[in-house]
């Protein structure tokens, strides 16, 4: 399984955050492509530049 998350500030930080724990806790592969400030549009368009780049596995958690 892997982790993908997506977000703002919330989501990427200085510190560990909710995603930072979550892969911890699940212990899984790990991917964070939020950008602290980011808004709903930016939040959206890396959602569909990452699935057009890299594709989805059907194992895949994705965390927005």
């Amino acid at each position: 399984m892997r982790l993908i998350t997506f977000g703002c500030s919330f989501t990427d930080y200085s510190w560990p955050t909710w995603a930072d724990i979550m892969a911890l806790d699940l212990d899984c592969e790990y991917e964070n492509w939020a950008i602290g400030g980011g808004g709903n549009q930016q939040i959206a368009r890396r959602v569909l530049y990452r699935d057009q780049e890299f594709g989805w596995q059907p194992n895949d958690l994705v965390m927005v």
